[in-house]
């Protein structure tokens, strides 16, 4: 239904007594309910939605199943249920969400989360490692880059992940936002090379 207001839509769709709650005396949704309703309207939207649910335990796996089973035969339902199967609590930013929704649309292997690689110059926690392949993903905010000090840590852990044979691939907002075909070609280009430890694997 569209509104008085232009360019705003409302979208109405029934309520079940287990999607609402009270919060300070207010009725509102649960946050399945919503994550489910932002989902079917907008997959993006939802996936970050619901990575930040699950990672700071507002939501948990189950109640958001049973939230979609609740919204069978609703438009934009494979998408929620897309978003139960994508979303994860080991995503850490809504950039990281983006990144792996372009994988997906493209059909490409998702990688491990959260993965901890040891190099020469210590341990590293990296976003995501196809470890099959030898290749890192690293999901570039900028705001991590905060000084000149800040930036030279990064190239230096690049540099010891590169020696320590791993091909790195970095995505930005610009990537998944502007030019996602691209992105997702420089992922699978990635994939397809593969990283210095995979190729000596090969070998042996």
């Amino acid at each position: 239904n569209t509104c008085g207001k232009v360019g705003i839509r409302v979208h109405s769709a029934g309520l079940a007594a287990d999607d609402t709650r009270l919060w300070f005396g207010a009725r509102v949704t649960t946050v399945a309910r919503t994550v489910t309703d932002l989902s079917r309207a907008d997959i993006a939207a939802g996936l970050v939605a619901a990575d930040f649910a699950l990672r700071t335990g507002l939501l948990v796996p189950i109640d958001l199943a049973a939230a979609i089973d609740r919204a069978e035969n609703w438009p934009g339902v494979k998408s929620a249920r897309r978003v139960a199967a994508l979303a994860s609590p080991l995503v850490e930013s809504p950039l990281e969400s983006l990144v792996r929704l372009v994988i997906d649309d493209a059909k490409l292997p998702l990688p491990q989360l959260q993965v901890w690689i040891e190099t020469a110059g210590g341990w590293y926690r990296v976003d995501g490692l196809w470890a099959e392949r030898a290749v890192i993903l690293e999901a570039d905010g900028m705001s991590k880059y905060a000084d000149a000090a800040a930036l030279i840590r990064e190239k230096r852990r690049q540099e010891d992940l590169e020696r320590a044979g791993y091909r790195v691939i970095r995505i930005t907002w610009a990537d998944v936002r502007r030019h996602p075909t691209e992105t997702a070609d420089r992922i699978a280009h990635a994939l397809r090379l593969g990283g210095a430890t995979h190729r000596l694997m090969r070998t042996v």
